[in-house]
């Protein structure tokens, strides 16, 4: 099964603030978004993240993350939050796809 999900905003402290996400700290936030994902998804899955994975986060803190997702691939169409994928320390963790769409204004 193909799954679809944006702007989970990992490690975002202040997204907390700036929503009505109702958790304590992040710590919490992460865990749940991750329990959240992995209610769903199974093993053989495919999970696109469509833009903002994460914020304020290294890469390798970010394929951290990811490995906690338990299925197969998961891509990531970046946004404008989004660390560099194709970073050395985390190649391979994450399918990079370009993005769908590019306004220049």
């Amino acid at each position: 099964m193909i799954w679809f999900t944006s702007d989970t905003h990992f490690g975002h402290a202040n997204v907390l603030h700036f929503t009505d996400r109702p958790f304590g700290d992040i710590a919490h936030m992460n865990r749940a978004l991750i329990n959240a994902i992995n209610e769903r998804v199974a093993p053989t899955d495919d999970l696109y993240i469509l833009g903002d994975f994460s914020y304020q986060m290294t890469a390798v803190e970010a394929a951290a993350l990811r490995s906690k997702i338990n299925c197969r691939k998961v891509h990531i169409v970046p946004g404008n939050h989004d660390k560099d994928w194709t970073h050395k320390d985390v190649a391979g963790t994450f399918i990079v796809d370009s993005p769908i769409v590019r306004i220049n204004i």
